[in-house]
């Protein structure tokens, strides 16, 4: 290995080959291999002037089968499947088109190659049952055509219904004994089975039957790599290279483990080759662009660097709207230097920049563009060159975006100690802005500074700008949906967000922060609808309990108890997943589905002793108090410091009329929690149906001693205080129980009654007026205990007349 220091940017480069050409290798059946090449062949040509000959103004020819055909595969690559089926299906129910056809060797429209992306469509829909339809139709008009029965192998495995995609393969091995893909997709689907040592066995066999099976190749090196064994993957790479015509992608793949391994002079060699190989592949006009500036070979980095960035980021002359800050800006760089050339300053400025930035050297590439910023400072270009480069100038970059991805959508959101961004750069932007206030670029890096900040107001008011001055660019839409998110204007956030998804090339990294947005806003079944998008690419345990919780808040439990289970599946020991099945039973008043559920969890080795107690609180509710009884004990018995174990057991007996029974558990358990207020207030409910009201009273006071706001403790104070006939002391603790609790109607009654007790008929009346005023109905628990209070004062000739003119003229009602 040579010398040379590490080379920075090897990661990014990993990311750029995973999302560009070579992706589509690594999945030999990808929807792109249905259709046609992509690139400008003449083929492609002849096809295009057809497809206008057939249709100027997007209108189809009924005479000719052929421009549904074609006008469906232009909706189908536009991602509009319902669309491109149905143009399919009209091509296929015209007779004019072929059953199959071919011309040199290609196919050409027939029903069987729309049959075949009818079912690419349903695939990309996650709609197994009617891919599997169509590709078998496509297999019965031509049984001969190996890309029908492999492409149904694939939908089988993606379904997991692994044994028949066995079989589907054993068949077209019959009909096409010497296919290299046949044995390919074979290895596919022992890759999903996790089944490696056959999984490379069929690889092998592939490359055996074409050493230039680049996929092949590719797919058997990465498995290598996945195991840590780079002489292996090493091996197989040499091997392809050696072998093949045009081994691009496995140049591209050697080179990249020739810079993990920083042989920088190898991995240098293998990305000219393989731009020479392929001079129209942009993930290598990339690299060997940055490889160049690292080997100062900066005219040719400028240039190939330029193309990429055209081939990239450019349509039509224009530059594509989704571009970020550091995109945007190193385009702007390269065009200005190409146009530029005689500013030698700027040229030699930048060349070097990104060489020290290349080679690691951080402080020295700032330096540079500082002193080049103090030398200039009426250049644009200066000042967006130094201050592109204190963005770059970071340890660790923290992206909000990733921050908010797999949130639990019941969460609340934050963002603190995300933020890595360089303290005190805002006069950067400033200066920029003041020398030119149209550079839309900069309002979108300041604004997602301001929002790694957690200034979101601010960071929403850069954003505006940035869209006030051309809406067309999506990062400001971004960034505004994304801060809006965080300060709450959830709605703002979900159309913001929504309108970016619909526009971007990979609209699936919005579906998680638009599902979140809705779910913030209250669109639950909206969250649902995109967080089950996500379910395409990834299934993680957040991603199933985000689908459970859309469907919960939107009122679908049996929806949201699927998810659920699943994820009680996963993780069958997880207490708050039993919990909400169990909870969502409840709402559908399904009680018995609620026990079995808990039953099933009590079931498992190590299982929560809570589930007991839920067991018992269940049978509360059901009005089962000796089984509740029964399960409070033995959830003591795991835990004897479980006070609410205790205090269960007591309200049962309370319930049942044991009150000397609950009175020494509600003991046992002030002793087991003596700061628990509400075991003395227990105890005093339980004193007071005994009629032991001194007590009452004591039991009362101490519940109060411990919370000096607990309304139910006064109020019981206040009744019992009547019932010694202390009627000032009793209006005194009324009062302060409706300090706590405003409105309720048993307090009121209790205090009008202590009130009409003192002698204060008129504000007697007034009380018991205004509570009525408060009832719905006269049947009510509160209104009865109050005629039955107002019947004992009349029998205790405690004002009688009065309180029997409160009945006969305030509840309407005479004494019996």
């Amino acid at each position: 290995m040579n010398s040379h220091k590490p080379f920075a940017p090897v990661l990014f480069f990993m990311t750029i080959f995973l999302m560009c050409n070579f992706g589509n290798m690594l999945s030999a059946q990808n929807l792109e291999l249905i259709l046609t090449d992509k690139k400008q062949t003449e083929k492609d040509l002849w096809k295009k002037e057809r497809i206008n000959y057939y249709f100027d103004s997007k209108d189809v020819n009924e005479a000719y089968p052929e421009s549904f055909y074609y006008r469906g595969q232009e909706k189908l690559e536009e991602g509009l499947y319902e669309e491109a089926i149905t143009d399919f299906k009209r091509a296929i129910v015209n007779e004019r088109l072929p059953a199959k056809s071919f011309v040199d060797g290609n196919e050409m429209p027939s029903r069987k190659t729309a049959y075949m992306l009818i079912s690419g469509c349903f695939q990309q829909m996650n709609q197994s049952d009617s891919a599997l339809f169509y590709c078998r139709k496509s297999i019965e008009e031509d049984r001969y055509s190996p890309r029908s029965h492999i492409q149904l192998a694939y939908i089988l495995i993606e379904a997991g219904r692994f044994s028949e995609a066995d079989k589907a393969l054993k068949e077209a091995e019959e009909f096409f004994p010497g296919s290299k893909d046949i044995p390919y997709t074979r290895a596919e689907l022992y890759l999903q089975q996790n089944k490696i040592s056959k999984a490379r066995k069929y690889l092998k066999k592939a490359i055996a039957i074409d050493p230039d099976f680049e996929e092949a190749n590719i797919q058997l090196a990465t498995i290598y790599l996945d195991q840590r064994d780079l002489p292996a993957a090493m091996k197989i790479l040499n091997k392809a290279i050696k072998k093949g015509t045009k081994p691009v992608a496995s140049l591209y793949y050697r080179s990249i483990i020739y810079l993990y391994t920083n042989e920088m002079d190898k991995a240098y060699a293998d990305v000219q080759r393989g731009y020479l190989l392929d001079t129209t592949d942009s993930p290598f006009a990339s690299i060997l662009s940055s490889m160049d500036f690292y080997f100062e070979n900066f005219q040719r980095a400028r240039r190939l660097g330029l193309v990429w960035w055209k081939k990239n980021y450019t349509e039509n002359g224009k530059t594509v709207n989704w571009l970020d800050y550091e995109r945007f800006e190193y385009g702007y760089f390269l065009k200005y230097l190409d146009e530029n050339p005689q500013d030698e300053l700027a040229v030699n400025t930048f060349d070097y920049y990104m060489h020290q930035d290349l080679s690691n050297r951080t402080s020295k590439a700032i330096d540079s563009v500082e002193s080049y910023a103090e030398t200039c400072p009426d250049s644009l270009f200066a000042l967006r060159l130094r201050l592109y480069a204190h963005m770059k100038d970071r340890k660790s970059k923290s992206w909000v975006y990733k921050a908010l991805d797999n949130k639990v959508y019941s969460e609340p959101l934050k963002i603190n100690g995300l933020s890595r961004v360089p303290k005190d750069k805002l006069y950067l932007f400033d200066e920029v802005l003041e020398k030119d206030s149209t550079v839309l670029s900069v309002y979108w890096q300041k604004s997602f500074y301001q929002l790694e900040q957690a200034n979101f107001l601010k960071a929403i008011q850069t954003a505006s700008r940035a869209i006030a001055l051309d809406e067309t660019p999506l990062s400001p839409h971004s960034l505004h949906g994304i801060a809006s998110l965080f300060y709450e204007r959830y709605e703002v956030a979900a159309r913001d967000l929504t309108m970016v998804m619909d526009h971007v090339p990979a609209p699936q990294n919005f579906y998680g922060l638009v599902a979140l947005a809705n779910f913030k806003a209250g669109n639950y079944e909206e969250a649902a609808k995109y967080n089950k998008k996500i379910f395409d690419f990834r299934q993680s345990e957040n991603d199933l309990l985000n689908q459970a919780l859309c469907y919960q808040y939107a009122g679908m439990p049996d929806s949201a108890i699927v998810y659920y289970k699943v994820l009680s599946n996963r993780s069958p020991l997880n207490y708050k997943i039993t919990n909400a099945i169990v909870q969502l039973y409840k709402e559908k008043g399904d009680y018995a589905k609620a026990l079995a559920t808990l039953e099933e969890a009590r079931k498992l080795e190590y299982s929560d002793f809570m589930l007991i107690v839920d067991m018992a609180d269940l049978y509360v509710e059901l009005g089962a108090y000796d089984m509740a009884i029964r399960y409070y004990e033995e959830a003591f018995q795991y835990n004897k410091d479980y006070t609410y174990a205790i205090l269960g057991a007591a309200d049962c007996y309370a319930a049942q009329q044991d009150y000397k029974t609950a009175i020494g558990l509600y003991d046992w358990a002030v002793k087991t929690k003596p700061d628990h207020a509400y075991s003395y207030l227990a105890k005093a409910l339980c004193l007071t149906k005994l009629k032991k009201y001194q007590e009452s009273v004591e039991a009362a006071y101490k519940a109060v001693e411990l919370d000096d706001e607990y309304a139910d403790a006064y109020r019981l104070l206040s009744s019992g205080y009547f019932e010694l006939g202390r009627y000032s002391v009793s209006v005194s603790m009324g009062l302060k129980a409706l300090k706590y609790d405003p409105g309720n109607k048993e307090i009121l009654y209790q205090l009008a009654a202590a009130t009409l007790a003192r002698g204060n008929i008129g504000e007697a009346t007034a009380l018991y007026e205004r509570v009525l005023a408060m009832e719905e109905e006269a049947g009510t628990d509160a209104f009865k205990q109050a005629i039955e209070t107002l019947n004992e004062l009349i029998a205790k000739n405690i004002h009688a007349e009065e309180a029997k003119a409160v009945l006969e003229t305030v509840f309407e009602h005479g004494q019996d």
